[in-house]
């Protein structure tokens, strides 16, 4: 909207909202003297946008009126949504995978666990130590390479399990968060 155009339109003629809930939380914020919410705002066009807000009193020239900003919120509702399709999309290849798979922590902890691996120990071990969990050993393996793993390098090898006494091919590849760790 134009500055000409905004002028002396109530909030209810471009909030998508019914008037009793914008009149809500505009009410919060008089009474909680700042409040943060979302709305959906029409944009001049007749669009629909995402926005935060930020709303509150303020006394000008001894008029108590209120103040309110407003920030697009498109792009991030976007991206969240991008995010959340991509997650579902990694999680149901992860979940449909007849090998069993795990992410482990620098720390050695593990952060997922596909349901083929929950099966392969018996239970959900997530947050535990893989040495632990997988090995039922109270120390890092021998054969651990995961320093090596942490420095990029794929490795692969094969194992005769001290808790089965099977042999497994094992495939451990680095997985890069997006600020590089």
């Amino acid at each position: 909207w134009s500055h000409k155009e905004l002028t002396g339109k109530k909030i209810t003629d471009i909030n998508i909202l019914t008037k009793e809930k914008v009149f809500q939380e505009m009410g919060r914020a008089k009474k909680e003297h700042r409040q943060h919410f979302y709305f959906r705002h029409r944009l001049s066009n007749g669009e629909i946008q995402d926005v935060e807000v930020y709303s509150g009193p303020i006394t000008v020239n001894g008029r108590k009126l209120m103040y309110s900003i407003i920030h697009d919120i498109s792009e991030r509702k976007q991206a969240e949504e991008a995010m959340r399709e991509s997650e579902e999309k990694y999680r149901s290849m992860m979940e449909a995978m007849k090998d069993a798979a795990y992410i482990c922590s620098p720390e050695l902890r593990i952060e997922y666990m596909n349901p083929r691996m929950i099966s392969r120990v018996g239970h959900d071990s997530i947050g535990e130590l893989c040495h632990k969990a997988i090995y039922d050993s109270d120390k890092k393996c021998s054969w651990c390479v995961f320093d090596r793993v942490q420095g990029g390098e794929h490795v692969e090898y094969e194992l005769d399990s001290p808790r089965d006494n099977r042999y497994y091919s094992i495939t451990n590849s680095p997985i890069y968060h997006s600020g590089g760790s």
